[in-house]
């Protein structure tokens, strides 16, 4: 079911606001913004510089135990083109690797909305450049959901890869939760 515009989790907003204010004060790196006053419609894009270089960052999107450190349930990678991609999300997430190139790009089909994530890292500023594009939504399809979640994944993970084996995801209770 599509969300409304507006209607975006309060753990991805806390998540990501609690991530940024750790790591700014562990290694003074910069924080990621997710534009909450803004509609996103028919796909969703983020862009981060990560402090480490493209090897290390592309190690974070292969690596099954590093996957789970930050996004995965139970992660399946089988590094290949047309190998299983899996997060171990029941009912959704992606499925197959559509495009690989080491330390460069990964691409991947998603199980809902048949859609597709890339992810390319590019060498900047003696780190990376990471953009992700969650594309093949519907032109009006409300992506806001999808926006803030990926802001708080990529968030993670430069976190992960700029702190460290020390690094852990923070806990935010779910809507409702005591």
């Amino acid at each position: 079911m599509d969300r409304l515009p507006g209607q975006v989790s309060f753990s991805a907003f806390w998540g990501l606001s609690l991530e940024n204010l750790r790591r700014l004060l562990l290694n003074g790196s910069g924080p990621l913004f997710c534009d909450f006053s803004t509609v996103h419609r028919g796909g969703a894009s983020v862009t981060a510089q990560i402090n480490r270089p493209t090897r290390e960052v592309f190690n974070g999107l292969i690596d099954p135990q590093q996957l789970e450190r930050y996004m995965a349930n139970k992660a399946t990678v089988e590094p290949r083109v047309g190998g299983k991609y899996d997060f171990g999300w029941e009912g959704n997430g992606p499925i197959k690797i559509l495009e690989l190139e080491p330390n460069r790009k990964l691409t991947y089909s998603w199980l809902d909305q048949d859609t597709v994530v890339t992810w390319i890292l590019e060498d900047s500023e003696g780190g990376t450049r990471l953009t992700l594009v969650h594309s093949g939504f519907a032109k009006d399809r409300f992506t806001d959901d999808y926006t803030a979640g990926w802001v708080k994944f990529v968030n993670c993970l430069k976190s992960m890869v700029e702190i460290g084996d020390s690094w852990q995801e923070v806990q935010v209770e779910s809507e409702g939760s005591h």
